[in-house]
């Protein structure tokens, strides 16, 4: 019998996909987001190299088996697929540690930025830290926004974190239906602050970065693993999605005309028979 080939390697094109992942994260590793500094977690990167080579190793057997599958003159068409089909669920069973390996960077990486995020507890008392708050947002609210924006970048860079939590903490932000002015704009206190965090709190920011570096990285990875093996073998199916619903107004010309008064029968008896 003459092997021919009736079903497509696959494992190929994850294995590519995963070098040159690789090379991104090893790229990262060296000099991050600017070449005249590392800037990566290492440890992080580290965790990432790691699951990338799991993830290699879950694929050798793979291809070994497509090799195998391809050149075997003694199993018929059917068989080979069928064959093809188990070697691939039983590799997508495998590989399901790097889907979730993605939803935990992800959600570190989430949590890194909220840290950096949150605003600066009080030391003291939080009933007297309320009311300085209200009385640094009176005298700023006397201010153009132009100086508010100066007097909070200044508090940042100071460390002056009661003015960071009396502009953070403003009550009266957003509320409606006509919204007072911020006191200042949001976008200006997040690139503010995470400028002053990348300069101050190198660690932290570092780390956060290099999560969501490496969250994005691994989600390409599971979205080419779902969409290769995790359907490998199984007919597309899809819900069409009705955009809108029309009304032909079409009727039976078949049915009887809606009754009338005329068709009510009698609720009294006539005078004569």
């Amino acid at each position: 019998m003459i092997a021919t080939n009736t079903v497509a390697p696959i494992s190929h094109m994850l294995k590519s996909l995963i070098q040159k992942i690789r090379e991104d994260v090893r790229m990262t590793a060296e000099f991050g987001e600017e070449r005249d500094a590392k800037r990566a977690d290492q440890a992080v990167i580290a965790t990432t190299e790691q699951t990338l080579n799991e993830a290699d190793t879950v694929l050798a057997p793979l291809s070994s088996e497509e090799a195998r599958i391809q050149a075997d003159p003694d199993t018929s068409d059917q068989g080979k697929v069928k064959r093809m089909i188990e070697a691939v669920s039983r590799t997508y069973d495998r590989l399901q540690f790097v889907g979730k390996k993605a939803k935990e960077t992800r959600a570190d990486s989430i949590a890194a930025s909220e840290a950096l995020k949150e605003v600066p507890k009080a030391n003291g008392d939080v009933t007297v830290d309320a009311l300085i708050g209200l009385e640094i947002r009176r005298i700023l609210r006397g201010m153009v926004q132009s100086d508010r924006m100066a007097v909070f970048a200044e508090a940042v860079r100071m460390k002056n974190t009661g003015i960071e939590r009396a502009v953070m903490n403003d009550p009266f932000f957003g509320l409606s239906p006509k919204p007072l002015e911020p006191l200042i704009p949001q976008d200006y206190i997040d690139r503010t602050r995470s400028e002053d965090a990348q300069a101050t709190r190198t660690q932290a920011y570092r780390r956060m970065e290099t999560l969501t570096f490496s969250a994005e990285k691994l989600e390409v990875l599971w979205g080419a693993i779902e969409a290769t093996l995790g359907t490998y073998g199984k007919p597309p199916t899809f819900t069409p999605t009705p955009t809108r619903e029309t009304d032909l107004k079409q009727h039976n010309p078949q049915a009887p005309p809606a009754k009338g008064a005329a068709d009510k029968a009698p609720t009294t008896t006539p005078a004569f028979q």
